[in-house]
């Protein structure tokens, strides 16, 4: 489920709230809240509960770089933190590129972690 606030265009800020879902047999379900915020000036935060790990707390800063021309793109590196069953730091990049009717969207991060047994 994704609900966005506002507008992808420059001039507006923008909010966003992700919800996902991991099912597994013989396992609870688990559920992945994301919450992201854009400035108006592009600077990016997000939130995460669950994402990187099972009980742990993620926030993540950077600053989104975007144009359109023939090919729209979005490239956000991010700076993290994480606290929870599994602590440390994380850098993570957002990519999207929107071509006529097709969009490729990736995210990918790099995280040092001390894992604490709770």
């Amino acid at each position: 489920m994704l609900l966005t606030v506002g507008s992808s265009t420059q001039a507006q800020s923008e909010l966003g709230i992700e919800q996902y879902s991991y099912l597994g047999t013989g396992q609870p379900g688990t559920i992945v809240p994301v919450a992201h915020y854009r400035t108006r000036s592009n600077w990016y935060a997000e939130a995460r509960y669950n994402y990187d790990e099972i009980n742990t707390f993620s926030l993540y800063a950077g600053r989104t770089f975007s144009g359109e021309r023939n090919l729209a793109y979005s490239i956000t590196p991010m700076i993290g933190a994480m606290v929870g069953r599994s602590s440390g730091g994380s850098i993570a990049i957002n990519t999207e590129f929107d071509f006529r009717r097709f969009n490729f969207s990736s995210q990918s991060q790099y995280s040092v972690n001390y894992l604490i047994s709770l």
